[in-house]
């Protein structure tokens, strides 16, 4: 066999030159000729063409490409019935794809796959054999990666679509777990901001952004994902009073909340921290028993204010008890740890310098706020949270806000356990 490959203005300029190489190919007594250059579309006795009839005359089979022009009429190449011509291939050639979900919301992204149709669609995370390891199942490992031991399901995969999490093993090696499974489709999601590659893969698939994982995520649920920005101090009455599901923010755990929503296991024990003037002397806490201290309204660095026995000045934004500060209003302000530093830093650039107390005004853990009393709910967030975790996708995403690259320089040391695992005293 014999292929021919290859574009550009040297194929008219050595037409008769291809003939040449035909006719010697016949000559040495090879059986097929595959050539995949395009060609003319109504010469027949353009030499390229004469020359693979005297091929076919001497037995040889002969292929030729269709070339890429079309789909008008008259755009076939090598239209001679002594060859057989190939149309391109049906796979996606320009790398973008898309999904359609059964609500008719469609999510562009990256895919080299041909259509799929309407079919049942499945979170891996929810398809893991009981054998599989923590994280393995969200992010479809193949048999091969988990050293020989399948992890998803075949009984909840087969004939469906899966959606599969980015991270750990190779892009392809997902769509192999999928398909191993007898699965049908994959939909890969980024988990974090990443680039969208347009791979071969073992089934169908389309790479979509972070971005969209969770719509997709209340879409599996048979829930409609909506985010809905609030004020510090509105946060708990919201979900109180069930006019937002859950509170996903720096919702720090207090008993006086604790009396009104539930929260989840934690996943980051937070400290609320004191910024004064760089040129103030003191260094500790309780030196600033009874002194103004400025914080948001509502909000746990105020509990803390209180309960150093200081008084609060309280304003609706972290920004204007910033300035309380610069304007003398204030000795100074308290915020989480990651608020204090980035203000520190900024305040080295303009205005009054200011410094971090190094003790802790407060120690907070922070969750998910929810509604009370709705067990399977709270159990699905504990469930997410620790597969988050374990899966190493919390650790991903504070590396990228908060990690030793970025202005905090934070390194999480922490995980996600139940509250009664922590030992610290609750703000009231």
């Amino acid at each position: 066999m014999v292929g021919l490959d290859g574009a550009g203005p040297w194929v008219a300029a050595a037409r008769a030159q291809c003939g040449d190489a035909i006719d010697q190919a016949v000559a040495d007594g090879v059986d097929v000729i595959n050539y995949s250059v395009s060609g003319t579309t109504t010469n027949f006795v353009d030499p390229v063409e004469v020359a693979f009839l005297f091929a076919t005359d001497a037995g040889v089979f002969v292929s030729a490409s269709a070339g890429n022009s079309g789909p008008t009429t008259g755009t076939v190449a090598h239209p001679s019935p002594w060859i057989a011509t190939v149309a391109a291939g049906t796979h996606n050639r320009n790398g973008a794809g898309s999904v359609t979900f059964g609500s008719g919301v469609t999510n562009f992204g990256a895919s080299l796959a041909t259509a799929v149709p309407l079919s049942p669609l499945i979170d891996s995370s929810t398809a893991g054999l009981p054998s599989a390891p923590a994280g393995a199942a969200a992010q479809c490992w193949s048999a091969g990666f988990n050293g020989g031991s399948p992890v998803l399901d075949p009984a909840k995969v087969a004939g469906k679509i899966v959606v599969c999490d980015r991270g750990n093993n190779a892009r392809v090696d997902k769509s192999l777990a999928v398909l191993q499974a007898g699965g049908i489709g994959m939909i890969l999601v980024n988990v974090t901001p990443n680039s969208l590659n347009a791979d071969f893969h073992f089934v169908p698939s389309v790479h979509l952004a972070d971005t969209d994982r969770p719509a997709i995520k209340a879409y599996l649920l048979g829930v409609k994902a909506a985010i809905t920005p609030l004020s510090v101090e509105a946060r708990v009455p919201e979900v109180k009073m069930g006019r937002v599901d859950i509170t996903v923010a720096n919702l720090a755990y207090t008993l006086g909340r604790a009396e009104q929503i539930q929260f989840s296991d934690p996943y980051y024990l937070a400290k609320e921290m004191l910024a004064v003037k760089a040129s103030d002397p003191s260094t500790h806490k309780a030196d600033y028993k009874g002194k103004r201290l400025a914080s948001t309204k509502g909000s746990t660095s105020e509990l803390s204010i209180k309960m150093n026995g200081s008084e609060p000045v309280t304003f609706q934004d972290t920004g204007s008890a910033y300035m309380a500060v610069q304007q003398n209003k204030a000795l100074g302000m308290v915020a989480n740890t990651m608020t204090i530093t980035k203000l520190v830093n900024q305040s080295k650039t303009g205005g009054v310098e200011l410094k971090m107390i190094k003790e802790p005004m407060a120690f907070q853990p922070i969750g998910v706020g929810m509604k009370k009393d709705e067990p399977a709910l709270l159990g699905k967030i504990n469930a997410a949270l620790l597969e988050l975790d374990k899966a190493g996708e919390i650790n991903q995403i504070w590396a990228k806000w908060l990690g030793p690259t970025t202005e905090f320089k934070m390194v999480r040391e922490d995980k996600v356990v139940p509250l009664s695992e922590l030992k610290f005293t609750p703000l009231p």
